[in-house]
């Protein structure tokens, strides 16, 4: 046996879903033929049933991360960091990093403000929260669950200009907006 034999694969293969005949059925229908991975947060089910974009999706991941950081871990935390971020060390935040990432949290709040504050309470509830909305777990289609569906997708999409903002993506924004934005949040 030769020592390339002996090596590790350079991949891992994904991992089998090893739950229940009904359990792979709910997850593979709440996902609509998508991945049935993306089953467990409701970013991953809209961005599996194709009802945001990549972009929506990544701006609720770093609002979730965000809040994460500064308010305590939510599941979704721990994937955003080690995946984009390339950490692994979840030791305490350094005053600066807390408050950069604060800095960055009132930004995106400024930001959501003209949609109001539904937007910001159903955006909190599918990203940090992890609360599945009854329109994303039945079929039905009705005027309400078009409206939360649209302000939810505005929500997201004023998060993407926002974070779009800065080149590298990271938790600070632009330079220009700090100042306005600590003078509003006063």
């Amino acid at each position: 046996m030769t020592n390339a034999a002996r090596r590790r694969p350079k991949t891992t293969p994904p991992e089998p879903d090893r739950g229940t005949p009904e359990l792979r059925a709910k997850r593979q229908a709440l996902v609509g033929g998508g991945d049935p991975a993306l089953s467990a947060h409701p970013l991953g089910v809209l961005l599996a049933r194709r009802e945001i974009d990549d972009d929506l999706y990544a701006a609720g991941v770093r609002y979730a991360f965000l809040f994460g950081k500064l308010f305590g871990r939510t599941k979704i935390v721990a994937h955003y960091a080690d995946a984009l971020i390339g950490t692994r060390d979840h030791t305490e935040l350094s005053d600066a990093d807390a408050a950069r990432f604060e800095l960055a949290l009132r930004d995106c709040w400024l930001a959501m403000a003209p949609l109001g504050p539904k937007a910001k309470r159903l955006l909190d509830d599918i990203a940090i929260y992890e609360r599945f909305p009854s329109w994303l777990l039945t079929d039905r289609k009705n005027a309400a669950n078009g409206v939360d569906r649209g302000l939810l997708q505005a929500a997201l999409g004023v998060l993407v200009a926002q974070s779009s903002r800065d080149p590298k993506r990271r938790a600070t924004p632009a330079a220009p907006d700090r100042t306005a934005s600590r003078a509003a949040v006063r």
